[in-house]
């Protein structure tokens, strides 16, 4: 909402519709964004990889982010790419890219969660994505009418800030 009340056309949401029921995502994932509420829940990092190496990445803190760099486990988990469509088995290396899915097995301690560091606040619940979106248009309109109620005190005062009373 911050981004409509500073006059934006839209903004950008993906943290809080990765805990969405709908969501693909694993349940322990989601259940981490939920616990995640603190000043240091995420951190922007680039040790993820080596399918995309060296790039920068806000994630939840965990041991793999904290941790001296490490080439062991050498494997953290197990997954499905392509997961209804293809279905290929993926073995995790360690510092895998690969975001955790319902297909995902192993140690999230050691796997790349992806989280916006203020969204992340916002996660309380699994919850329907229609439920997510229904908040996000209350939101919008509260904003509005916010904006519209200051409007309304700019209208009571003339140019040099009075009521009229002269």
């Amino acid at each position: 909402m911050r981004a409509i009340r500073a006059g934006a056309d839209g903004g950008w949401s993906g943290t809080v519709f990765v805990a969405a029921t709908e969501s693909y995502a694993n349940t322990g994932y989601k259940q981490r964004l939920i616990n995640a509420h603190g000043d240091n829940a995420t951190i922007l990092q680039t040790r993820f990889g080596p399918e995309w190496p060296g790039q920068p990445q806000r994630v939840l803190r965990v041991r793999a982010t904290t941790e001296r760099l490490s080439t062991t486990p050498t494997t953290i988990g197990s997954t499905l790419l392509f997961p209804g469509v293809l279905n290929v088995p993926y073995t995790m290396p360690k510092y895998s890219a690969i975001v955790p899915t319902r297909d995902t097995t192993g140690d999230l301690e050691e796997m790349d969660m992806p989280a916006g560091a203020k969204s992340v606040r916002a996660v309380r619940a699994v919850r329907p994505a229609a439920a997510i979106v229904n908040d996000f248009i209350d939101g919008g309109r509260d904003a509005c009418d916010r904006d519209n109620d200051d409007d309304d005190d700019d209208d009571d005062h003339d140019d040099d800030g009075s009521h009229g009373n002269h």
